[in-house]
């Protein structure tokens, strides 16, 4: 796991107390971090480092078993993930 990695992730979770809800590890290797929020655009997303999104949010332990092509999704900060593939 590349903890400099760049990921993405919205204005939402960073500044608006946004609980992650889903991380999204695509096929190619890149990474969302995404809160409850719909219909996100272009302006919402916030580009930081694996390594920051993992020491901005401590419950993120999914990210290290996370395979390419799957996604996590939970009810809130504190519940279970469960693992899908990406649709």
């Amino acid at each position: 796991m590349n903890k400099n990695q760049y990921v993405f992730t919205t204005r939402f979770v960073m500044y608006a107390n946004s609980e992650i809800i889903r991380v999204i590890h695509e096929k190619d290797g890149s990474w969302q971090f995404l809160g409850k929020e719909e219909n996100l655009k272009e302006s919402d997303a916030v580009v930081i480092s694996l390594g920051e999104m993992m020491d901005f949010d401590k419950t993120l332990n999914i990210v290290e078993s996370l395979p390419r092509g799957k996604q996590a999704l939970r009810t809130c900060k504190h519940s279970q993930w469960y693992i899908y593939d990406i649709n």
